[in-house]
């Protein structure tokens, strides 16, 4: 993003006039922002200093609200506070209602952030008030879902429900995915609060999608975590840690710190439960110090509460109690009802280990009421109907029919309960990874590692087969969301997003694409497929129980070794795992974004594999095997310090420092082309180390 930055700032200089200038520079960051944070800010500051020069007050205003903006993406909120009171100040001074609302907006948040609920309220309605009275859409669904997440956060589901709706439905109808894949994050997020687990993994996978195609790693980082939160519910947990270290990368880059609290407290719960107590401590440790930096007190009292739990676990009752006590001040402060729950049930827990049952049952009776008031059948019920509501309601916009009486909706509405259960059996089948019946019996292959092929039984699908690359696009598409449900609009967002655009019908493109790969995968045939299913404008593949697909065999060993209790085990399961990993995933698809996020997360799966067995090989003093498998390690991540850290120890431990000058020099110039920084000092220890 440097070159283009460099490229907005030679324009600027170009631009004739201070104001033109500034305008320039702060239509480029208000664009960026959703993309490159730190690159919006940039640009920004440097609108910010020319409009000082200028007295350009409407420039400056607008230059202070999009840095409050970043600032309060990285949780840094001083700054974005006062940014945006400054700018708040020269809005009103101005006579912007519109600044005023997006300063109002951004103030907010920080507030919310701060734990102070109902200033972050009065300040949103105050924002949506101005919004709604300037007939802006944009901005009041945006101000909708803000409020919407204090409510959350406050455990008022419903309330917050109709809020996150009303967001989606404006973003909707604008057309606006950035904006509709946040609305649909947060009522992803209330799905897996109350634990409707199918519905939750549909909206969340929509929103990670959606995030992919505008470019929002910030969003796409949320989204991420959010799925890997669903499968910690499932008991999912190997799954759950993928998506959730997923997710600390994503905001390490975009440098959330607010979602890296809360994602290092997730690893940690995932370590917990596969009963690696020390390393789950380890990340709650940090997500309570970078929650504390930030002053982010709704996650100060989430990363208590769950170090205290690990505590437990490894016997330091009182440590656990303390931090519980700390947790449980900060959760009342905040009126934060599904923390207090959480905490009034972990000390139920610590006041039984301290044998003091006084103090156990109170909270346990506590813990009690909030689970039935926040997610017992009756809330749970609530939420679901006011969710198919949304749903009928939006057909009704859409088709147009307005003819129904208030009689008829009411009987309708009434059933909504019974209908929502038989959605979510429904989108379980295909989200849950459940086997589908009617799959045909016949062997199937699947190479993704490297060169792409399909056998069926007896039969190699060739390139020529497929006739046209867009169907074996649509196969590949399928492929990758393997036995889950493919929606006609994710196939047009990914693969037919131009045609859409140009005003064709891309959804009789996919039908015909889906028509042809069904020919290809079953020629001659007159029945329905075997192999491709279709329900409610999606689409399923599920070869059954006798297919080898290479990239789903992998996964399935890489998450065998990591619940083993054996370490024998463990390594023999990773190396299986590593020797189907004998090339990069659909390498043909490289640049393809329906094909990135599986390739990054099965090279991830595959760094941590090699890994584990070099450690191995290391403990066990097999150097040359350590030094061949850091060069793999090496190979797949050019600036991966554990591969050369690997490699550096078992040669220093050899003696052999000629070859270890190689291996710096090697890693020196990578870390400089990728990183513009030198490679950890650590290292140059290594070089010197006595065999």
């Amino acid at each position: 993003m440097t070159d283009e930055i460099e490229a907005i700032l030679a324009e600027a200089a170009q631009t004739l006039g201070s104001e033109a200038q500034v305008a320039l520079l702060n239509g480029a960051a208000a664009k960026l922002k959703t993309s490159d944070l730190k690159a919006a800010l940039s640009v920004a500051t440097r609108a910010l200093k020319i409009s000082i020069a200028s007295e350009d007050a409407h420039g400056r205003a607008q230059s202070l609200a999009t840095m409050g903006f970043c600032y309060l993406q990285t949780s840094d909120y001083d700054r974005a506070l006062a940014c945006a009171e400054e700018a708040l100040h020269l809005f009103k001074t101005l006579n912007d209602d519109a600044g005023k609302a997006d300063a109002m907006k951004i103030i907010g948040n920080v507030y919310y952030s701060f734990g102070d609920a109902p200033k972050a309220l009065d300040t949103f309605q105050k924002s949506l008030l101005l919004t709604q009275s300037l007939g802006d859409k944009p901005q009041e669904a945006a101000v909708l879902n803000n409020i919407g997440n204090v409510h959350y956060q406050l455990g008022d589901y419903e309330i917050a429900l109709t809020f996150f709706f009303g967001s989606l439905a404006i973003r909707q109808s604008l057309g606006d995915k950035h904006g509709e894949a946040r609305s649909l994050g947060n009522i992803g997020n209330v799905y897996e609060t109350i634990g409707d687990d199918a519905n939750a993994l549909e909206c969340l996978f929509k929103c990670l999608s959606l995030h992919r195609i505008t470019g929002d790693k910030h969003g796409e980082g949320i989204a991420t975590g959010g799925v890997g939160s669903v499968y910690h519910r499932l008991k999912d947990y190997p799954n759950a840690l993928l998506y959730h270290v997923k997710s600390l990368m994503l905001k390490q880059a975009t440098g959330d710190r607010q979602g890296e609290s809360i994602t290092l407290c997730d690893i940690g719960c995932d370590y917990y439960q596969l009963g690696e107590y020390e390393t789950a401590a380890s990340y709650q440790s940090k997500s309570l110090a970078v929650a504390e930096r930030i002053g982010d007190r709704y996650e100060e009292a989430y990363a208590l509460c769950n170090l205290a739990i690990t505590l437990l676990a490894q016997k330091k009752n009182a440590d656990a109690h303390l931090h519980l006590l700390r947790a449980l001040d900060c959760a009342t402060a905040l009126q934060s009802k599904d923390d207090l729950r959480r905490i009034h049930h972990a000390l139920s827990t610590c006041y039984e280990k301290l044998n003091k049952p006084g103090e156990q049952q109170w909270h346990l009776k506590e813990y009690e009421r909030l689970k039935h008031e926040l997610v017992g059948m009756k809330a749970v019920e609530n939420v679901q109907s006011l969710a198919l509501r949304f749903e009928v309601e939006k057909v009704m916009r859409e088709s147009g029919e307005t003819g129904e009486t208030s009689e008829d909706l009411e009987t309708l509405f009434a059933a909504l309960p019974k209908v929502y259960r038989m959605k979510a059996r429904a989108i379980s089948q295909s989200n849950l990874k459940v086997p589908l019946s009617g799959a045909a019996e016949v062997k199937v292959e699947v190479k993704t590692f490297g060169q792409f092929s399909v056998a069926i039984g007896s039969r190699k699908i060739s390139k020529e087969d497929w006739q046209r690359k867009k169907n074996r696009d649509v196969f590949k598409l399928l492929l990758v969301h393997y036995q889950q449900a493919v929606t006609v609009d994710q196939f047009i967002e990914y693969l037919w997003r131009d045609a859409a655009e140009s005003g064709r019908d891309a959804s009789r493109l996919v039908m015909t694409a889906v028509h042809n790969v069904r020919k290809v995968l079953e020629p001659g045939s007159d029945q329905p497929s075997h192999f491709i299913t279709q329900s409610d404008k999606s689409y399923t593949l599920d070869f059954g129980s006798g297919a080898e697909i290479d990239f789903l065999e992998f996964k399935r060993l890489w998450t065998a070794a990591k619940k083993s209790a054996s370490a024998e085990n463990q390594f023999l399961l990773h190396e299986q795992a590593v020797e189907h990993y004998h090339s990069e995933f659909l390498p043909e698809d490289m640049y393809e974004e329906w094909s990135c996020f599986e390739r990054e997360v099965l090279r991830e799966m595959y760094l941590e594999s090699l890994l584990y067995i070099g450690s191995a090989h290391l403990r066990a003093e097999k150097f040359s095997e350590v030094v061949s498998v850091g060069r793999r390690i090496t190979e797949s991540d050019a600036i991966n310090e554990m591969g050369y850290e690997l490699m550096l120890t078992a040669l220093g431990r050899q003696g052999l420092h000629l070859e270890a000058r190689k291996i710096y020099e090697k890693c020196r110039a990578a870390f400089e082309k990728e990183l513009d920084a030198p490679p950890p000092k650590r290292f140059l220890s290594l070089l010197t180390a006595k065999s």
